[in-house]
């Protein structure tokens, strides 16, 4: 049991990492495509094929994330059941985890909202050749993307305390 336990928090890790870095390689060079004049004639083409493409992965790691962390608190002894009871969010541990599940539930949303709304409008925009528009939308994408970076790490921080036993 405790292979397959470990083997789960490799998992966890990695997909908390292919999370995190792919957010930042997203923020850092496709988001910003459009604004640099040595790449921008090929970013209505390789930005969105890049986002669709992480957009994928992205979305498959929280898959990972949600499963591996669900089995982690089960190990800990928290059932689905023990966490409808109102002993599980007593004391420092179980504010910590409330508030690391708070914390997700912002990223699942602030992420959907970058991929379904955001995400298209920028493509539009940039395939009708709008750039004052496509600029607009970038900054906002690039917002939400260091608002979600940011609490990416907010989360690792909470992880980390929830395994070390605050």
């Amino acid at each position: 049991m405790r292979v397959i336990y470990l083997l789960m928090v490799y998992a966890h890790v990695l997909a908390a990492c292919l999370l995190i870095g792919g957010s930042l390689f997203m923020l850092f060079n496709v988001s910003v495509m459009g604004a640099h004049a040595e790449v921008r004639s090929a970013a209505p083409t390789v930005a969105p094929w890049l986002a669709a493409r992480f957009k994928k992965i992205r979305w498959h790691s929280i898959a990972v994330l949600m499963v591996t962390g669900f089995y982690a608190l089960w190990q800990r002894g928290l059932s689905p059941l023990a966490l409808a009871g109102a002993d599980a969010w007593k004391g420092a541990w179980g504010h910590t985890l409330a508030c690391k599940l708070v914390v997700f539930a912002v990223v699942l949303g602030v992420m959907a909202y970058v991929d379904y709304v955001v995400s298209p409008a920028l493509g539009r925009a940039m395939a009708g050749g709008d750039a004052a528009q496509a600029g607009v939308v970038r900054a906002k994408m690039n917002r939400l993307i260091k608002i979600n970076s940011t609490l990416g790490l907010v989360l690792v921080g909470l992880g980390v305390l929830l395994v070390r036993g605050i």
